[in-house]
Order: C-alpha cells, then structure tokens, then sequence
C-alpha cells in the first residue's frame, strides 16, 4: 500500500468518524470521495511488464560517424503514466529525436520506439547505459527497473587522406619539432602530395 493511499484513507476514516460521532450526513458523505480513490489505488496496477529490443549499432565506429540508434519498447499489463529514458554516454552526442518517452498507458498492450540519430564525438570505449523506465497510477504506486545491458562500442580516431594530410601545414602535426622532424617533414609532405595528384589509372 502506497503512502497516498494511506493518505487517502486516514482522510475517509477521519471524515467518516466526525459524521458519525456529531450524526452529520454531510461529514458522511464526504468521507466517500477519498475511499473511492482509496479502492482505485488498491485496483490499478501501475504497468510493470516492459521488453525492449536491443538496438543493432556498430559495435566499431569513427570518431564523429553518425549513426541511428532506436528501440522499440512493448508495455503490457497495468494502467498509469509511463516514463522511458535511454541515457547517452558523454561520447555520444544527439542530433536528432529524443531519448525520452512519457505517455499514459490504458489496458491492454502498448508499443512505442525511441529514434536518435547520434555521432561520436570521443574516440575510445564508451558503453550506452540500459533503458530505464519508471511507472505511475497517479494513486501513489510508482515502479521502476531497467532493461538489458549496457551496450559497449568503441570509436577509433578517423584516419586522413593524402589529399587532407597534404593541406595541413608541418605545424599542425602532432609530432616533434626538433630541429630533425623539420629536416624531414618537408620531403614526406612533397611525397604525400605527389602520390595524392598520381593518375587513377595507375
């Protein structure tokens, strides 16, 4: 028993004793409402039955990739208000939809789908938290768990084409810059350039 519906009931025992004590039919009849709500409470069960699917993502991706990360969710059983989250890590960043769902469940069986499109914007292991979920019967019965694992990918830093390495200058390299990096940096920029301007037919 919810500590609302305590509430509720102390209200209708209350009202009740006072109508019976002074033989006041108003103080009677107030006493109904709360204990109707009292027995609701008692009656609907928040829903507690929730699967999900686990969502098919790379388990290999590059460092600002973008990719579509979605979940359907099957709700059965129980009647009240519903909240669906999926955290994102700190690697992932969302572009579009939301990872929160809240939608009141009536009886029978509920399906709805969390879509985000997200990129990567940290290179390394990073692992997206299960999906939490949390219900209500707005009469004081509140549920809530998780589903699944987290799902573990990692993102390896994205690799530049002789075309790109060709247009950084020498100090934007992330090497040394001793006085022999700059003795050879030179002729390694002239041979990625010309490999970049070699004829596709070779």
């Amino acid at each position: 028993m919810s500590k609302r519906g305590l509430t509720l009931l102390a209200i209708s025992f209350t009202l009740f004793s006072v109508g019976a004590i002074f033989g006041n039919i108003v103080f009677i009849a107030m006493s109904l409402p709360p204990f109707f709500l009292f027995v609701l409470s008692m009656l609907l069960v928040p829903p507690s039955r929730i699967t999900a699917n686990t969502p098919d993502i790379p388990r290999k991706i590059w460092k600002g990739q973008e990719f579509i990360f979605s979940r359907k969710i099957i709700i059965n059983g129980g009647v009240g208000a519903v909240k669906i989250f999926q955290k994102l890590p700190d690697e992932m960043e969302l572009l579009e939809g939301n990872n929160l769902k809240v939608l009141w469940k009536w009886w029978g069986t509920e399906t709805v789908e969390i879509t985000c499109r997200l990129r990567c914007i940290k290179k390394g292991e990073c692992a997206i938290p299960p999906l939490q979920w949390q219900t209500d019967n707005t009469l004081g019965t509140i549920l809530q768990g998780s589903i699944g694992e987290a799902i573990e990918t990692i993102a390896w830093p994205r690799l530049l084409t002789p075309g790109q390495i060709k247009s950084l200058p020498a100090s934007r390299l992330r090497l040394s810059r001793s006085p022999i990096f700059r003795a050879w940096a030179y002729p390694v920029r002239i041979f990625v350039k010309s490999v970049a301007t070699w004829p596709a037919t070779l």
